[in-house]
């Protein structure tokens, strides 16, 4: 074969010896045809081979060095290995399977697939007609993943998140199947669009009734914009035992949200804009979190002894949050963070009267929809009713600004451990004024203050 030398000619290793121990040497130029040139002496012939033969052995070092650094990376245990690529996004990880054998065993073995473009919703955003051919890509993309996976490790992971429809339901299933072969601990699927869609495009995917009645080791799952059922929730109760985390949201079929304490291990529940919802009612010993997003509903909470974070409200207009403090009123005490969601065109949410003792409160976080001619102040007693708060958010959503009218003054009382106070979404209209102003005035230990204008 051919050499590469510096003078840019390749140098074939041939070579004829004469009678007067000359050589006829045979070089071919990298775009010529193969010419004889006149008799080149031993000595000649020897540097040159030479210099190719140190030439050489730079590339072979070069070469070895690349390949050290490859082998001590390959060296490393799996996990290590696995650890490392978490970092990486999917695409990152696919590229580098072709670095070696060993790497490219790693990416059909790899615990964690995430599966988000970014780029593709940009693209789909600047230009909503290219929505469609988006989706078949993303999709081919993840079912090409799906089906390199061979390995015999089971999957820690799965999260895929695109605004996908039922359309491609014959690939959810797929992937959903493949979740529940794998022994997946993480399932997360979010088909959530932020685009106006209709009819057909904007129905959403179904979670398989047939894979959660598979006993499984799932320990989370989220389901953002995948529609269940009432009988969903009874059959993964049964299968999913070791289930410490549950995420429901916009799904348009589910009526009644029941978790008996058959969930032992369920620590975290989240249910958001589930439009037909009625009624949730949980007996979960161990639960220590619960968000509730969407309009009022019959809640039922009992045997929460851990419960400590709590989160609930809707921005919707006729949504009153009174029936929120009627169900965790027992568990007032125990609270260390809530978080309240209110429209303030809804009557009964322009105050609170007889706020429960919130003693252990450290957080709370209050977000308003409201015009700017409404008052704030009615809440100021809940902030009062927790006597060892800490951080204070309040964030201001849907304000307009055509009514102006005078600020007013409230009376003082002291927030003695308030150390933190975030508003978000200020403009300096009396209602966030009047406001910041009680809360300034009487947080005697304030050190931080954190201001997000609104755009």
């Amino acid at each position: 074969m051919a050499e590469d030398l510096d003078d840019g000619e390749f140098w074939l290793p041939f070579h004829f010896l004469t009678n007067d121990d000359f050589t006829i040497a045979v070089d071919v130029a990298r775009s010529g045809p193969l010419s004889v040139n006149t008799c080149f002496s031993p000595a000649y012939l020897r540097e040159r081979r030479e210099k190719l033969e140190q030439k050489c052995r730079r590339r072979e070092d070069g070469d070895h060095r690349k390949e050290g650094v490859t082998s001590g990376l390959c060296a490393l245990p799996n996990e290590i290995l696995f650890s490392i690529l978490s970092s990486f996004t999917m695409k990152e990880v696919a590229r580098l399977s072709i670095v070696s054998h060993r790497w490219k065993y790693i990416w059909e073995n790899f615990p964690r697939l995430h599966f988000e473009d970014s780029r593709a919703m940009e693209r789909i955003f600047e230009s909503p007609k290219v929505i469609s051919h988006e989706r078949s890509n993303f999709v081919t993309w993840v079912s090409h993943v799906v089906d390199q996976h061979f390995g015999a490790y089971s999957i820690d992971e799965l999260r895929i998140k695109f605004c996908l429809t039922r359309t491609f339901q014959s690939h959810v299933d797929k992937w959903a199947f493949f979740a529940s072969e794998k022994q997946v601990k993480t399932l997360d699927l979010n088909f959530t669009s932020k685009f106006n869609l209709v009819n057909t495009e904007s129905a959403h995917c179904s979670f398989p009734l047939k894979v959660a009645s598979i006993k499984s080791s799932l320990i989370s799952l989220c389901l953002r914009s995948v529609d269940v059922t009432d009988e969903f929730i009874g059959c993964l109760i049964c299968s999913c035992i070791f289930l410490e985390n549950l995420c429901i949201g916009n799904s348009k079929y589910l009526t009644n949200l029941r978790v008996s304490s058959s969930l032992q291990q369920l620590k975290h529940l989240e249910v958001s804009h589930c439009l037909h919802l009625k009624i949730i009612d949980i007996s979960t010993p161990n639960l220590v979190s619960f968000t509730y997003r969407g309009q009022a509903i019959e809640l039922r909470i009992r045997d929460a002894s851990w419960l400590s974070k709590v989160a609930v409200g809707s921005r919707d207009y006729n949504a009153s949050i009174s029936y929120a403090f009627d169900s965790l009123l027992q568990y007032s005490s125990q609270l260390e963070y809530l978080s309240l969601m209110m429209n303030l065109k809804c009557e009964s949410n322009i105050q609170i009267i007889n706020p429960p003792a919130l003693t252990n409160v450290k957080h709370i976080e209050l977000c308003f929809i409201a015009c700017c001619n409404k008052s704030l102040l009615g809440w100021t007693s809940l902030i009062v009713a927790a006597p060892v708060l800490q951080k204070l958010t309040l964030k201001l959503l849907g304000f307009n600004i055509k009514r102006a009218r005078p600020i007013v003054k409230h009376n003082a009382c002291p927030l003695k451990c308030l150390k933190t106070l975030e508003l978000v979404g200020f403009m300096g209209r009396p209602i966030d004024l009047e406001f910041a102003a009680f809360v300034l005035e009487n947080a005697i230990a304030l050190e931080e203050e954190m201001l997000v204008l609104s755009g």
